[in-house]
Order: structure tokens, then sequence, then C-alpha cells
């Protein structure tokens, strides 16, 4: 009999840990979201009479934010930079960007001698806040560069805003830090916001094992194990092992607890025999 409710004691954990772990939503760690700043002084621009800084609205919160905007579409040859403030990636390895941003369709504006409807997204690592006026240097060069982004809508004067997102993952990360830049080359736009984060698989503990935190690998593809731990009153069949997703969802569990003799498992753990 002691032998039939511990091969159920076992299988209720395995099931129960097993159903949890694919229930559970991702998390992230947020390093920096403009969105929250009430100034962005650590940001630098070139040349100086390129991007500008104005005070706007977060449509979300109804509080007031800082963001940049640039319109330099009577000249050719523009090459106009924007680089944020220093970004520790504390225990990021691969580190997403979220942009939001909009930008006037070129037909739309008069006068034009040159206009584009993208921008380029660039990186730089650093161990430290070392970044001056001439360094690095503000040319494609210098940087790594992620992508040319393009909006998805585009507004004029007789129609509403249209708020672009994309979502860029850059890395992995090899130094304590990095700054983003953003590089117009003639386009008419708004950065709306900046939010950089990176995935982590939350913890969870459920039924007999728990999992602590784990942060998601530094490549799109990998997988990190972590090893649980049993509850109380609980103890190892076979040592409970699952993989951290790149997306920040856990995944391939194996192993599992049992409860110790004269406990029975329920939602909370292993409880004490009923007097």
């Amino acid at each position: 009999m002691a032998a039939g409710r511990s091969a159920q004691t076992s299988a209720f954990a395995l099931w129960t840990i097993f159903l949890w772990i694919f229930t559970t939503e991702a998390a992230e760690e947020v390093l920096m979201d403009t969105r929250t700043m009430s100034t962005l002084a650590g940001w630098t621009v070139n040349p100086s009479n390129s991007w500008i800084e104005v005070s706007n609205i977060n449509p979300e919160t109804g509080h007031p934010v800082r963001t940049y905007q640039v319109c330099q579409v009577q000249r050719e040859d523009q090459n106009n930079w924007l680089r944020t403030e220093w970004i520790p990636k504390k225990e990021g390895q691969r580190i997403y960007v979220e942009i939001r941003f909009s930008i006037r369709e070129c037909r739309d504006i008069p006068n034009v001698v040159s206009c584009k409807e993208t921008f380029d997204f660039y990186y730089f690592e650093s161990d430290a806040d070392d970044a001056t006026d001439e360094y690095p240097a503000w040319n494609e060069s210098a940087y790594t560069k992620v992508d040319r982004i393009a909006a998805d809508g585009r507004f004029s004067n007789v129609n509403v805003q249209e708020v672009n997102k994309e979502i860029r993952n850059i890395g992995p990360i090899n130094k304590n830090g990095f700054y983003l830049a953003f590089q117009d080359s003639g386009a008419c736009m708004s950065l709306l916001s900046v939010r950089v984060y990176y995935k982590v698989c939350p913890t969870v503990s459920h039924s007999l094992a728990t999992f602590n935190k784990t942060v998601t690998g530094p490549e799109v593809t990998s997988l990190v194990q972590a090893a649980g731990s049993c509850v109380p009153n609980a103890e190892v069949s076979a040592q409970p092992t699952v993989q951290c997703t790149s997306d920040g969802k856990w995944t391939l569990f194996t192993g599992g607890c049992q409860c110790l003799p004269g406990h029975e498992p329920d939602t909370d753990g292993c409880t004490g025999p009923k007097l």
C-alpha cells in the first residue's frame, strides 16, 4: 500500500510541475524605459542642430515625457546621430530594445530636397560610461549596426499621427554595458520612447519542486538548464531540471520529487498526515 501511495505521489508531482511550467508567463528585467524618465540629459546629439529634445505626453499614462525629433529635409547628405546614455547590462546577455516612433510621409512635406522614411539603429559596447563628444566616432564603422528600420505607418497633415513599435535584439553583450545610437539620413520623425530589457524565466514554485528565476542565454537559440529544489517535506526521486528558452519560458522538464513518508501532496507542497 505504501509503495502504491509513493508511486501516486511521484506521478502527481511530475504531472503538476509539468503543467505549471507550460502555463507560466515570461518575465522581463527593464534596464531603461524613457516613458518613466523625466530627463534625457545623458543623451548626446551630433551635429548639435539636428535632433531636438522636446516635451511630450505619454498617451498611456498622461504624464509628461521627453522625446527627440528630427526633420532635416531641406539639404542633402544628412548624417544626424542620437546616442543614449550608457546602459549597464546587469545580468542580461541578449538585450531587447522596443522602439516607438512616428515618421511623416515624404510626399506630404513641402520644399523637400532629400527625404527618407527610414532610420538606422546601432549599439556600442563599453565597460564604463566613457563616451565623449568625439568617442566613439560619429560614423557607421564605430558601431555595430542592428537594422535599418522602416515605418509600417506614416502620417501626414490630413491623418492622425501613426505610432510604430519595433523590437530588435542585440548581443550577446560581452562588456559591462552599452550605448544605443540612432542615425537619421533625412527623415522627418519623432523618437517617442525606447524601452530596453532582457528576458528571464520567472521563479516557479508549484507542487513539489521550485525553480529560481533564470536569465535567458546569449543567443536566440540558447537553452539554459536550471536545477530545481524540492519543497519542504519532499525528497528527490530524480533530480528535477528544466530548460529556460530565449523567450523566457520553461520547457523540457525532467525528474521530480515525492513526498516523504507520512505526507501527502497538495497544491502547496506536502502536508503531514491527517489526524
